[in-house]
């Protein structure tokens, strides 16, 4: 795993959906549904979204075809 620093990159949504999987504590990976509930979001589509930018910068990995296989590629460490 690598260690990826950030500040200021995302929105503090995005962050706080990053932290949840990060800290997810389960015998598998959170789904996007558990991540709403945890998080206090009530629409699906926008974690899937942040996911997607989570993806897409390479802190989080999924099998999109397969369900729980969520899971941090990273460890991050946030700056002020």
């Amino acid at each position: 795993m690598s260690e990826i620093g950030f500040a200021g990159s995302f929105d503090d949504k995005t962050v706080r959906v990053l932290l949840a999987v990060l800290y997810w504590d389960g015998p598998t990976g959170p789904s996007v549904r558990e991540l709403c509930k945890a998080l206090g979001i009530s629409s699906t589509s926008q974690v899937h979204r942040r996911l997607v930018l989570l993806d897409n910068a390479g802190l989080v990995s999924w099998e999109r075809d397969k369900k729980r296989t969520l899971q941090p590629t990273a460890t991050v460490h946030a700056f002020s």
